[in-house]
């Protein structure tokens, strides 16, 4: 929400803290806080008025207070994080700069605001429809319905007069075509009907010998460059359509093609049809509620053509404080996935499979030309900087608030002087660091993400990185160890580091008890130690939801976790190389009644074992392996909403029982032919119960076993043959 409300939420949420909380205040402050949040509440809902009005429809004053609001918004949080830090748990009681600052904040803010009203003519719309409709037969087309409320609306207007009428409704909103019924999911366009739709467009024929008329209209770099542009159209048709239309203009000019091929993901090209084609994707922005408007704006910071990891932008919307919790008992991950799939929903987004992750993280991607009007709009907003050595998407003032880092060539000398550094608040690398930049300098940083940047190939030193007091989200690869200083990091949330090494650098992750989400990969083998740094760890961050803990080496560590007492609020584990000797006795429904991914390996696990697990309420991933152990029983009522499901190393029979994993739609398991055969006998007979698995869309089968021929492989395919989509894995 904050690219609409800038910090205001949060700080609303921070006030409430100041004054409940354990911050001990005078009473006179704590009114003045009071009147300070009822102000900011009222401020809030004028910038939420501001944000549903397209830009060039606002009057200009409007716009520029809304702008200077939202600048001053982030200073007020700054302020008021550095009280919270500096001060907690202590008595505060001399404020006086504090208290300065935030009351010529509120003198600003007391200026006139305006509320802008949109108001619809429905009851007109509905009068004129029934009068147009009664007694008659009628086809009626409604084209870009964007809410529920409206559809019913317009569907009581309707009248049901039983002489064969249709009703054609297009949406891009998913939970409207839900609502309205019997919804068809368009999919894109092929890359041979890609090409025809825009040949058509040029040439301006649409008989059945498009392609041969293309063949000899252009020659091999013409239709080479064509592809290119259809790639990034990626099959929707309003794109193809659009630029197939600015190309007609161009004439068969390979140098002009490539001018508007380079300008789709610049949008150095303003040409009348790109900016119809933007003024429609606008329309899809200015529909998004506040709050979704903030957190698809923050997908400017990365970088074109780049697969997005759901958890990981999740925790970083979480950092920024764009998610709030409104009702007890809500989790911020679970808030941030609705956002993330109402995206998805409405088309903002698009999901990437990863067929084999075993993780079962899922990934997200930006369009192109929806790319290019989230990073025009944050430039213009001044949310998102980026530097890429290119025409670099920066911010109109001085001012920093969020850096995304795309080129280490570049001279990071023009990031800003001293004062814009220290409004920073996310910082997200994408090549190796230039060794000059000083990150320790950005004294409010929250996110720093550089798991997608190698700092082994230059030397860079995060020493200093205990600093950032502030910091809540923090993301490193490849660094080759724990940074120096990273328990002062009492701020941090979430933590993904690589190459973690001895128990003493463990036991300092113990003092991160604000920690959520903690994933490291260890680097060295079984120890006595090394097990009881890690459980002393774990026991200590009362707060953690997400665990997950693996081995970057072909070591196996069994029984490394065996002492440890999960908390009963965990939604995730994923270990890997990380065995348990038999299953925890934790590991059950009553005490995790919020598990929904559970990713882990034990030794030892009997029939009764499997029943427990999938008692578990919330589970939805499952990825279980097991030391070749023979087969097992998946009974009916198992497993209610589990929707991925993995079995490794898991012997045949496997067997589903009708009424088990009712809402499974993806199974993977390893086979080993010859060794079922060794043990079975023969696999001509052998019966899965795959019939039993209702909602089953797509199933993997991976052999374990190296030595098993082909022959064996389609022997095994051929077993439940009932015609679902499957693949062979070696």
């Amino acid at each position: 929400m904050e690219v609409v409300t800038g910090a205001l939420p949060s700080i609303i949420t921070k006030l409430t803290i100041l004054a409940t909380g354990e911050y001990n205040l005078q009473n006179g402050l704590k009114g003045e806080i009071k009147f300070l949040q009822e102000e900011l509440t009222a401020m809030k809902g004028a910038l939420e008025d501001v944000a549903k009005v397209p830009a060039e429809k606002l009057p200009n004053g409007d716009e520029i207070w809304a702008r200077n609001v939202r600048e001053l918004s982030y200073d007020i949080e700054d302020s008021i994080d550095k009280v919270m830090v500096k001060f907690e748990g202590r008595k505060l009681d001399n404020l006086h700069g504090f208290r300065k600052f935030i009351g010529s904040s509120l003198d600003w803010l007391m200026q006139p605001m305006v509320r802008h009203k949109i108001a619809t003519e429905i009851k007109e719309i509905k009068s004129r429809l029934q009068e147009a409709i009664n007694r008659l037969q009628y086809f009626i087309v409604i084209d870009d319905i964007w809410d529920i409320n409206l559809w019913k609306i317009i569907k009581n207007a309707l009248l049901d007069n039983d002489v064969g009428s249709m009703i054609v409704v297009t949406t891009r909103n998913r939970d409207v075509a839900e609502q309205v019924g019997g919804a068809y999911q368009m999919k894109p366009l092929s890359l041979s009907k890609s090409q025809k739709l825009l040949y058509a467009r040029i040439f301006g024929t649409r008989n059945k010998n498009i392609n041969e008329d293309m063949e000899k209209c252009l020659d091999e770099e013409l239709a080479e460059v064509s592809n290119r542009i259809l790639k990034k159209c990626a099959g929707v048709p309003l794109a193809i359509i659009t630029i197939g239309s600015l190309l007609a203009s161009k004439g068969a000019n390979k140098m002009d093609w490539d001018e508007v091929y380079n300008s789709m993901g610049t949008g150095l090209y303003n040409n009348f049809d790109v900016g119809t084609m933007r003024e429609i994707l606008l329309l899809s922005y200015y529909d998004l509620p506040s709050y979704l408007k903030t957190c698809l704006l923050y997908l400017s910071v990365f970088p074109e053509d780049f697969n997005i990891e759901r958890d990981r932008l999740i925790w970083m919307w979480v950092a920024e404080g764009f998610i709030q919790c409104t009702r007890e008992g809500e989790s911020l991950s679970e808030i941030g996935e609705s956002y993330f799939n109402e995206l998805i929903n409405r088309s903002m987004i698009q999901l990437v499979n990863y067929e084999y992750d075993l993780e079962n993280n899922e990934y997200c991607c930006v369009h192109d030309m929806v790319l290019e009007l989230i990073r025009i709009l944050s430039s213009k907003e001044n949310f998102v900087t980026i530097l890429h050595g290119h025409k670099d998407d920066t911010s109109p003032t001085n001012t920093v608030r969020r850096l995304s880092l795309q080129n280490w060539k570049v001279d990071h000398a023009r990031i800003g002087g001293k004062t814009s550094k220290k409004k920073i608040r996310s910082v997200v690398v994408f090549s190796p660091l230039n060794p000059e930049l000083k990150l320790w300098t950005f004294g409010i940083l929250r996110v720093l993400d550089l798991e997608s940047c190698r700092l082994y190939k230059v030397h860079f030193s995060l020493k200093h990185i205990g600093k950032l007091t502030h910091l809540r989200c923090l993301h490193i690869q490849s660094y080759g160890g724990v940074p120096r200083g990273i328990s002062n990091l009492t701020s941090l949330e979430v933590l993904s580091i690589m190459l973690v090494g001895d128990s003493t650098t463990i036991i300092e992750l113990g003092h991160l008890t604000e920690l959520r989400v903690l994933k490291i990969s260890l680097n060295t083998g079984y120890t006595v130690g090394l097990e009881n740094s890690l459980v002393e760890c774990l026991q200590k961050l009362k707060k953690i939801n997400t665990v997950d803990i693996r081995g970057t080496d072909l070591i196996d560590r069994i029984g490394l976790l065996d002492a440890w007492q999960a908390p009963p609020h965990l939604r995730r584990i994923q270990l890997s190389k990380c065995w348990f000797s038999v299953r925890p006795d934790w590991m059950n429904p009553s005490h995790l009644r919020y598990l929904t991914f559970l990713g882990v390996s034990v030794l030892r696990l009997q029939q009764e074992d499997l029943a427990i697990i999938g008692r578990l309420p919330a589970l939805r991933d499952l990825c279980l392996c097991v030391d070749y152990g023979l087969g097992i029983v998946v009974n009916g009522s198992l497993f209610p909403n589990l929707i991925r499901c993995k079995l490794l190393n898991f012997m045949p029979p496997v067997v589903f029982r009708h009424g088990a994993m009712p809402m499974l739609t993806d199974l993977e398991f390893t086979f080993a032919v010859r060794e079922t055969r060794r043990i079975t006998g023969s696999i001509d007979s052998l019966e899965f119960g795959l019939e039993s698995l209702r909602a089953l869309q797509n199933i993997i089968v991976r052999f374990g076993d190296e030595s098993d021929r082909e022959h064996d492989r389609e022997e095994a395919m051929a077993i439940n043959d009932d015609g679902m989509e499957r693949r062979l894995l070696a």
